[in-house]
């Protein structure tokens, strides 16, 4: 058997259990993941936990850079895929770097958005899904005395229009 060439888009669980996956499957083949975020894979759960000063943002991270080491997984944070050439079988690179692959896999989840309705606020509306935007949170929360929490995506959302409570 040759040795192949997987990359993996995507720093997330799906992501690295798939080259993990690989790795328990093809042990001489060379797999590669490209992350866009300068971090390790990460416990988004553990994001709340952080800001509220439990963790340290240390604790956040689920692999270490050791880990990917002795997996023999080449893992390339910064690193932006923009685009696929399926007919020629490369990544393309946001510094322009060329990337050849044999096996391709897109796990790069979803990103946080703000509805329509409330664009209006979108300068004082943070969103949480990765630990730059737990540390903004951690910032961004010395210098204000209230908050509203709103989880979810925000689709089903509706403000209580009882009278307030006196």
């Amino acid at each position: 058997m040759s040795v192949k060439r997987f990359r993996d888009i995507g720093n997330g669980p799906a992501a690295n259990h798939a080259a993990k996956t690989l790795r328990e499957k093809s042990s001489e083949s060379r797999i590669t993941i490209f992350s866009k975020d300068p971090f390790r894979s990460y416990s988004a759960h553990l994001l709340p936990d952080f800001i509220a000063g439990l963790i340290k943002e240390e604790d956040l991270y689920n692999r270490s850079y050791a880990h990917y080491n002795e997996m023999d997984i080449n893992l390339r944070l910064g690193q932006r895929v923009v685009s696929v050439d399926f007919s020629k079988r490369n990544v393309i690179l946001d510094h322009k770097e060329v990337v050849q692959f044999d096996g391709l896999i897109v796990a790069t989840g979803g990103k946080p958005r703000i509805p329509e309705q409330f664009q209006l606020f979108k300068d004082i509306m943070l969103t949480l899904k990765t630990p730059l935007d737990a540390r903004m949170w951690v910032e961004k929360l010395r210098n204000v005395e209230s908050v509203l929490i709103i989880g979810g995506d925000l689709t089903s959302f509706e403000p209580d229009k009882s009278p307030a409570e006196t």
